[in-house]
């Protein structure tokens, strides 16, 4: 478990917007392959490979250090939005906390905009399972995959399934263990 810092804005950040600041900034590069608005920063950071993230209407990264952080109030002017940490504070352009402004935690994107955002996002594919296929897993048995998910986990994507035993499990999709029947 880490922390997180998320660069927010009201009514949140399209995708399609996010991507535009990733491929104008010649210090990040988009990686669709560990998920649809993952990027990576080539800046100077004592974070092994730092990258950020979009989920949800906003861009996030776990435990970044001071130099990741100046980047996303950089990012944030950009975007006309503020980086908040998982406590509800607000940081300045220059990677501190803001003194007394302490904002209230913010609000998760409602249901809809949930619903549609998942149905916006890029159909899987080349993934081993699907919805309703019948698998063995060595230590459990049989089950059925109830469902797919393979930009989850940074793009090694996840995998449900619910076994004989009415047992409900989630596995990384790149390492399932799973033999389809």
């Amino acid at each position: 478990m880490g922390y997180d810092l998320h660069i927010v804005r009201e009514g949140g950040i399209d995708l399609d917007v996010w991507l535009a600041v990733v491929a104008a900034d010649p210090d990040l590069t988009h990686e669709p392959s560990q998920g649809s608005g993952f990027a990576s920063w080539r800046g100077l950071s004592t974070v092994p490979e730092p990258w950020l993230d979009w989920s949800d209407g906003e861009v996030f990264t776990k435990n970044p250090d001071e130099p990741l952080i100046r980047k996303m109030a950089e990012l944030a002017a950009r975007l006309g939005a503020r980086v908040e940490g998982d406590d509800g504070e607000v940081y300045r352009s220059d990677g501190t906390v803001a003194a007394a402004a302490v904002a209230t935690p913010r609000e998760r994107p409602g249901l809809l905009s949930r619903i549609v955002e998942y149905f916006r996002r890029p159909a899987p594919t080349n993934t081993p399972f699907r919805i309703g296929d019948r698998v063995r897993c060595p230590v459990r048995g049989e089950g059925v995959v109830v469902s797919v998910d393979p930009a989850a986990e940074h793009g090694l994507g996840r995998v449900t399934v619910r076994f004989s035993d009415g047992r409900v499990h989630q596995r990384s999709l790149a390492a399932s263990g799973l033999d389809p029947l």
